[in-house]
């Protein structure tokens, strides 16, 4: 019989797949452990019962328009069905406002009052100047009397959308609607592309997380739902903005999953505007910015289309000829079809003729390029013919196959996904060119002419291997990276010119066809999520080889990796979260100069949907009883949609307590003045304490759970399979420790704390316990694959084990000593 005193000191190998139990020679064996669920594991090898989610408020659900209206009215000119068309392309444009006061844009008469939670005013301009607080929307139950809805719309000459949503979120039920101008500013006339009014629905939307980063003071989250983008900063809501993406483009709730389908969507930041990219929908900004109302500035979040630049074009002579919009153009035609215009005159309507089918309804609005000068495609009468308008002097009315139409368009898709890098804006396949890249002139975003190849002229150029390599994502690193679904490539010259840059693939992985999944950069390292959704891929390059490599940090924890559809990185703690399609987060503690990659897995009575790091926090987009909720990570909370509430000094200790009606019929924890008690269930929104409390925190508990790997050779030079062994004691050094509850192969047991003479009173909450305690273990067992200790915990209360002492007895290989 051998006994042995066997110590862990580290679980930095995190959680390993059961394949692995056979191998107790890698040094993964004996840093990793066979279960660690819902806690966060320490770079230095420990690990703490993770973070408590604060609860932030109720995502949107799906959203109902009232699209049909009994009656619409333009009173200042224009078409007032134009407002309701649901084609922003086609407007609805008043007479000149000048100097008329309370000139009305457009009016609806519902029919009868309806409760409207949302009112939309897309793509509203005017011809000349901006008003920052002149214009409205409003309603009325009588027609006479107006009411504002809503902050007033800061308007000019740019399009730009906005919303404005019933305050505290209580629908406002009126029969009239309207956007009315209240002011004497001369504007010229106003132009609006839609005016739509929303309720919320009953069913859960599907729902996606983004930071927003306006600068290092000013950050944001903006969660996307059904039709609309809300925008948080820290725990408050603070806007409302339409949304071009259906609950279709983002990861569905409940059984929908299964389909794998996550947020079709990419995206970009720099400074204030936010990019959004998506294959099916028309590219989309949003901006934050300060305006004045009230004598007061105050931000004001609007979405808008992306805007390429258009400037005036001129003959190498001089001669101007016309504007030209920067946008990028392709030809999708068979090479040998020409076009020929019936005239040149700029500003004049023209007859194009085609040799071969090239026209489509798709394409009226359009800009074309005929011998490298723009027409816009004003109406389609064939596949053979359409009118434009010359926007530019043409060069002739002979047939030439020298035309382009652009690469975004309805009829050709849109950017698939978007980033930036070197001053410039990267544009990364779209639903037609899957395999093209375009890059920005330099400092100049939204201009994309390619010029005469000059170093800070655009850059444009197709990705073309031995396979399909549809773009997924770029990323600004060391180099450009482009992640394709079926390689990895980089594009280097230093810096990147039309005549330097260089494409190289580097490695075969791929990324997920299925949904967007943000690559995200720790320590110098893209990591990214294969196409299989079962591997974390680490694209870092390596000197050496000066090439990139893709190593799979998720090779010994491949049973975590069930299906990511959504991840980034919390720097601070150093935790990089992964959403699984099964509705588990996965957390791996990564620390790469100490070659740490550590897994662990978070559960919640309910499902992780999303993740988005803002600054130093962290959210996530929660399922539970059918809707979904935006939650933080709080590292002073022990249960999941949580609240907490405390009595003022010098008030007596509540009994009530009230604001959780997110909870509502839940059993919930509930921590009274830092000790637990019994389930509470909540009722109309509140549980009842008793004895009254002063300090509280309600929410759903979690529990967390540490389990070993089986102990590796027992004795020199001989496999401890079969060997009979036995648990005589377990010591575990502990810090900040308030709750510890183990299994040593009898039965769950709580693990006291509370000392006579040392804590106070005995019904006062245990003080955070640092130093060893030691439990002691009965029976034997033969060898087998399950661990000598468990410690399993629901009790909202702090835990922090930083190593484990086992004594262990074990026999000799015939079985001696049992």
């Amino acid at each position: 019989m051998t006994t042995l005193r066997l110590l862990k000191t580290s679980f930095t190998a995190g959680e390993v797949a059961p394949p692995l139990l056979g191998r107790s020679d890698l040094a993964a064996y004996e840093n990793g452990a066979a279960r660690l669920r819902n806690v966060f594991i320490h770079p230095t090898g420990g690990v703490t019962r993770r973070a408590g989610l604060r609860h932030v408020g109720r995502a949107r659900r799906m959203l109902e328009r009232y699209a049909a209206p009994a009656a619409m009215t333009a009173p200042n000119g224009g078409t007032a069905a134009h407002a309701n068309d649901d084609d922003p392309s086609t407007k609805l444009t008043t007479g000149a406002l000048n100097a008329t006061d309370n000139f009305v844009v457009v009016r609806y008469d519902l029919g009868s009052a309806q409760a409207v939670l949302f009112a939309d005013a897309l793509e509203l301009s005017v011809a000349a100047g901006s008003a920052s607080a002149e214009f409205r929307i409003q309603h009325s139950s009588d027609d006479a009397n107006w009411t504002d809805f809503g902050r007033p719309l800061a308007v000019d000459t740019v399009p730009a959308s906005a919303r404005r949503a019933a305050a505290d979120g209580q629908p406002v039920a009126r029969r009239y609607w309207r956007i009315v101008r209240i002011g004497t500013t001369s504007l010229g006339a106003a132009s609006l592309g839609g005016f739509h009014l929303w309720r919320e629905g009953a069913a859960a939307s599907a729902g996606r997380l983004v930071s927003f980063a306006f600068n290092t003071e000013q950050t944001y989250l903006l969660c996307f739902t059904d039709r609309n983008i809300a925008v948080f900063a820290g725990d408050a809501a603070v806007a409302d903005l339409p949304s071009p993406y259906a609950a279709a483009a983002l990861p569905a709730p409940g059984a929908a999953y299964g389909a794998g389908r996550a947020g079709q969507f990419a995206w970009a930041q720099s400074a204030d505007t936010l990019l959004l990219a998506h294959a099916e929908v028309p590219p989309l900004r949003v901006l934050r910015r300060l305006v004045t109302q009230g004598g007061v500035p105050v931000e004001d979040w609007i979405t808008a289309p992306w805007r390429f630049v258009e400037e005036e074009t001129k003959e190498t002579n001089g001669t101007l000829i016309g504007k030209a919009r920067r946008q990028p153009y392709h030809k999708f035609a068979d090479p040998d079809v020409t076009l020929a215009p019936s005239g040149t005159t700029r500003d004049t309507s023209v007859t194009i003729t085609a040799s071969a089918p090239a026209f489509a309804a798709e394409d009226v609005g359009q800009r074309f390029r005929i011998a490298q000068r723009e027409i816009e495609i004003t109406a389609v009468a064939s596949p053979l013919s359409a009118t434009a308008l010359a926007k530019e002097t043409l060069k002739s009315t002979t047939a030439t196959k020298d035309w382009e139409e652009p690469a975004f368009s309805p009829r050709r898709g849109w950017p698939v996904s978007c980033g930036f890098h070197q001053d410039r804006l990267v544009i990364g396949g779209t639903r037609d060119l899957p395999n093209r890249l375009w890059l920005s002139k330099s400092a100049d975003l939204f201009s994309f002419d390619l010029g005469e190849g000059k170093d800070d002229e655009a850059i444009e150029f197709a990705i073309l291997s031995d396979q399909v390599n549809a773009i997924r994502a770029v990323f600004s690193g060391r180099h450009l990276q482009v992640f394709t679904s079926g390689a990895e490539f980089m594009v280097s010259g230093d810096p990147l010119t039309p005549a330097s840059v260089q494409l190289k693939r580097q490695t075969r992985v791929g990324s997920p066809t299925g949904g967007y999944v943000p690559p995200r950069d720790v320590d110098g390292a893209t990591l990214f999520v294969a196409r299989s959704g079962r591997e974390l891929r680490e694209f870092l390059f390596a000197d050496v080889e000066q090439a990139y490599q893709s190593n799979d940090l998720a090779l010994l924890a491949r049973h975590v990796m069930t299906g990511a559809i959504d991840q980034d990185y919390d720097a601070q703690r150093r935790l990089f979260h992964l959403v699984m399609r099964d509705g588990s987060l996965a957390t791996v503690t990564v620390y790469r100069a100490e070659q740490v990659t550590a897994w662990s897995v978070q559960h919640t009575d309910g499902a992780f949907r999303a993740v988005a790091a803002v600054d130093d926090d962290v959210y996530a987009l929660v399922e539970r009883a059918g809707s979904l909720f935006i939650e933080r990570f709080d590292e002073a909370l022990a249960t999941d949609a949580a609240l907490t509430g405390a009595v003022a000094d010098a008030a007596p200790p509540e009994s009530a307590w009230t604001g959780l009606g997110h909870l509502e019929g839940r059993a919930v924890a509930v921590v009274a003045d830092g000790t637990p008690l019994p389930p509470h269930t909540v009722a109309a929104g509140a549980v009842t304490l008793d004895p009254p409390a002063r300090a509280v925190e309600i929410g759903l508990p979690f529990e967390m759970e540490v389990a070993p790997l089986p102990p590796a050779a027992l004795q020199p030079r001989l496999s401890n399979q079969g060997i009979p062994v036995r648990l005589v004691s377990a010591n575990f050094r502990l810090l900040a420790t308030r709750a510890l509850r183990v299994d040593t192969g009898r039965g769950a047991g709580d693990i006291p704390f509370k000392r006579f003479g040392a804590d106070g009173v005995l019904d006062t909450a245990p003080l955070p316990f640092t130093g060893d305690v030691t439990v002691r273990a009965l029976g034997w067992r033969r060898g087998g694959t399950d661990p000598l200790w468990r410690v399993a915990q629901d009790a909202p209360l702090p835990c922090t084990i930083l190593s484990v002492s086992t004594l262990i007895k074990a026999g000799d290989a015939s079985g001696a000593g049992a």
